[in-house]
């Protein structure tokens, strides 16, 4: 742009666009859901691996590692961000496999009694209200209901959308997919399978509703 920025990454929690009529952000590419970068946010299972090896060779564990991944698995696992990956690599969320770790050596080795860390449940408290306030709408209510007796949503995400979008009931599993609460799990007629990723998420979503 022969500017003082010539080239930015933007990360977020929501692709939110910022398209007002002179804005110019239309020149911007969302990579969120490109085969190539579906490991660049989270862990794999290797590097989860890899960095128990690390601390067990610094602190005695009493668990082997196959143990606390079979403890981590349902609570932090199953993320999938690019449709062509589906079926490959799942990732780990991150945060929550720092918090499990730092518990674990900072209780002497010791499986923590809550797998949530604290500031989850604030951090989410809106969250929880969206949802609770979007249930007025009977296409959210049909997809909260399906998400319950099935498991998943046969459904397509938007990649952007605009902020005065999240009150619009078509983008809310849009805005659970890029919350973290959805991810993909394959294709079913030509539109995604979404499903829970953890246990996490689930307790989010259905939990006081």
């Amino acid at each position: 742009t022969s500017s003082a920025l010539k080239r930015c990454f933007v990360t977020g929690v929501s692709p939110v666009t910022m398209d007002d009529l002179t804005s110019g952000f239309n020149i911007g590419t969302n990579y969120s859901t490109s085969p190539e970068f579906n490991e660049l946010v989270g862990f794999t299972e290797e590097d989860v691996r890899e960095m128990l090896d690390y601390y067990r060779t610094t602190v005695e564990f009493h668990h082997s590692t196959d143990e606390l991944i079979e403890k981590m698995k349902p609570w932090y696992d199953n993320y999938c961000f690019a449709k062509q990956c589906y079926g490959r690599t799942t990732m780990y969320n991150s945060n929550m496999v720092l918090y499990f770790v730092d518990n674990y050596i900072r209780r002497g080795c010791q499986m923590p009694d809550n797998m949530i860390y604290q500031e989850f449940h604030s951090d989410n408290y809106a969250i929880k209200n969206y949802i609770i306030k979007m249930q007025e709408y009977p296409h959210v209510k049909r997809c909260l209901q399906t998400l319950q007796e099935k498991g998943c949503l046969n459904e397509d995400i938007y990649n952007c959308f605009r902020f005065e979008d999240f009150k619009n009931p078509y983008y809310f599993v849009s805005t659970l997919y890029n919350w973290g609460l959805l991810t993909q799990n394959g294709q079913c007629r030509g539109s995604l399978i979404l499903t829970i990723p953890y246990k996490i998420a689930k307790e989010l979503l259905f939990n006081d509703l």
